[in-house]
């Protein structure tokens, strides 16, 4: 989506309609809008009018099947040897055994789970176990992983996997969050 500027006058209030496409159908998305006057100069506000643009987290609806595969992040090849935090908030809630797990694109990628959670595995791949016998061990907090791309990555997209022993309620919800760890470095010649 990327970000917009709307331009308003100075001197009179202004209303702007904020319309969002869901291509999947499948998550809420957060906006942040910034509105500034013309005639402040401030980061942002170089030529007023309001900024519109997609936070770096999205809100799942965890509604179907017991067995589901959601589409997460599009991480294009120039991210290639780097690694992201992923943060699931209220992960795998659910009445029966809930496992949920990240599934890496064609091109590779590995994903390192936090030594403290309860593993599993599911089709041959580490797991989280969230709920086991509707425990919901997660409920309500926050489960940190890293996502490592090798050195030749190719971009695609990765999927979260939700595996439980019973459908989800429709009123299920969980938050996603992905941040680029560190920051590149380009070395000077002398």
């Amino acid at each position: 989506v990327g970000a917009q500027t709307l331009t308003a006058t100075a001197s009179s209030p202004a209303y702007f309609r904020l319309a969002v496409d869901s291509a999947t159908g499948v998550g809420l998305h957060g906006y942040a809008i910034k509105v500034c006057q013309n005639a402040l100069v401030a980061p942002g506000c170089g030529s007023g009018g309001a900024t519109v643009a997609p936070w770096n987290a999205a809100t799942v609806q965890l509604a179907g099947a017991a067995h589901q595969l959601y589409p997460l992040m599009k991480v294009p090849a120039a991210f290639a040897g780097r690694q992201i935090t992923v943060g699931l908030y209220n992960p795998g809630t659910g009445s029966g055994t809930v496992t949920v797990r990240l599934v890496p694109p064609a091109s590779g990628g590995t994903v390192a789970y936090p030594a403290w959670a309860r593993m599993t595995t599911v089709s041959g791949m580490p797991a989280i176990q969230t709920s086991l016998l509707g425990d919901n061990r997660y409920h309500g907090k926050w489960v940190r992983l890293t996502v490592t791309l090798p050195p030749d990555y190719a971009g695609g997209q990765w999927q979260l996997a939700w595996d439980s022993t019973a459908a989800p309620a429709t009123t299920a919800l969980m938050t996603v969050t992905a941040t680029l760890i560190g920051k590149p470095m380009q070395l000077l010649a002398g």
